[in-house]
């Protein structure tokens, strides 16, 4: 479209850039300033989320001031450096304790891709997706040759003479499983976390040197083979069951759906239709317990399940939930031993993020601090 006589100013203007919708309130000059911003931004974005995955395989520390090599005007502010440093520190952490689980990787992509971008005056906001493909040197189960990570992410930057300065990057908060170190949420200035003295005592995370005997056999009417089968099966998005609603959060529904086709029975208590004693789903309605993770804990603990000392005794069909260890002192994420690695240790499925055959050691190793509770079916 070409115009003719004075440019006039725009009281919303768009203009799409790498696939990102730019928001602004500038006229169309400004709006090409926008464009380039938005792709030195980009490349730094870049930069900072890939060599982090990056130093997950080689352990070389990324760098921590300057993350705009292609365009060196971007720099981390003093405020963020401390946070860039924090998140280094987590990777190197995680590396360190995926090696005494046997864990390890020889090398990783790390895409990073521009969601949405706005600017108000010298801030800059961009919303970004990492999706993440890290090799196994030694896979865990057969086919299984990548571990696949995905999270978003806000970056916000401030230009002052022409430098772009990073003032915060945060992972979206979604209660969702974190699978690497530097995406676990900074707690540090939260209040002390209390444990609920009802709930009972978290699991041990101490791996044993031999794994417990994968043999399972139906107990209780109850077929972990298909709840199992169930997890494989429905995990992906793509693969999604229609027979059931989803929602955004949806660990603990997608768990309740396994636990179903393994031959858990709906509970109804028409008296308290959501509360301990109910655990049911139908088309239009379903129990709290169903798809919320803590009324699915106090309703599985007081009707189902047994509790285990150590989250590594799981079997097939077994529950893993956590608390991140945030103030709010509830359950966060719940997913489902579905399969076990060449070693006898489990693998986890679970939705939100949509993940299967990931080692228990993996989903541990990237939530430090959390606590764990692990059901026997």
């Amino acid at each position: 479209m070409f115009l003719s006589g004075p440019v006039r100013l725009l009281s919303v203007c768009a203009l799409i850039a790498g696939g990102a919708l730019i928001s602004t309130s500038h006229a169309t000059a400004e709006t090409l300033r926008d464009k380039s911003d938005t792709e030195a931004l980009k490349d730094a974005a870049q930069t900072l989320l890939g060599e982090r995955v990056q130093s997950i395989v080689t352990g070389v520390a990324p760098k921590t001031r300057t993350v705009g090599p292609v365009n060196p005007k971007v720099q981390i502010s003093g405020a963020a450096l401390a946070d860039q440093q924090n998140k280094n520190n987590a990777i190197a952490r995680q590396r360190s304790e995926l090696a005494s689980y046997d864990i390890a990787y020889t090398k990783a992509t790390a895409d990073v891709d521009l969601l949405d971008v706005t600017y108000t005056g010298s801030t800059a906001r961009l919303d970004v997706s990492r999706n993440a493909a890290l090799t196994y040197r030694n896979p865990p189960a057969p086919g299984i040759t990548q571990l696949k990570t995905h999270d978003v992410y806000s970056l916000v930057f401030t230009k002052d003479a022409g430098i772009w300065s990073l003032q915060s990057q945060q992972r979206r908060a979604d209660d969702g499983l974190i699978l690497l170190a530097d995406s676990t949420p900074d707690v540090s200035s939260a209040a002390p976390h209390k444990s609920d003295p009802r709930k009972k005592a978290a699991a041990s995370t101490t791996r044993p040197a031999v794994a417990s005997s994968k043999i399972r056999k139906l107990s209780g009417g109850y077929d972990y083979g298909a709840m199992a089968r169930y997890a494989t099966d429905h995990a992906p998005t793509a693969f999604y069951n229609p027979d059931y609603r989803s929602w955004s959060q949806d660990c603990t529904n997608f768990i309740s759906q396994a636990l179903r086709a393994g031959g858990w029975e709906d509970a109804y208590d028409p008296n308290d239709p959501h509360g301990n004693t109910s655990w049911w789903y139908t088309w239009t309605n379903q129990s709290a317990s169903w798809i919320n993770a803590e009324a699915f804990y106090w309703f599985a603990v007081d009707n189902r399940v047994t509790e285990l000392g150590n989250v590594w005794d799981m079997l097939l069909g077994d529950v893993l939930q956590a608390d991140w260890n945030t103030p709010d002192n509830v359950m966060d994420h719940t997913m489902m031993v579905h399969a076990f690695d060449y070693n006898g240790y489990p693998l986890i499925a679970s939705h939100t993020n949509d993940a299967s055959w990931i080692p228990l050691g993996q989903v541990i190793s990237g939530n430090p601090g959390a606590d764990w509770w692990a059901h026997r079916t």
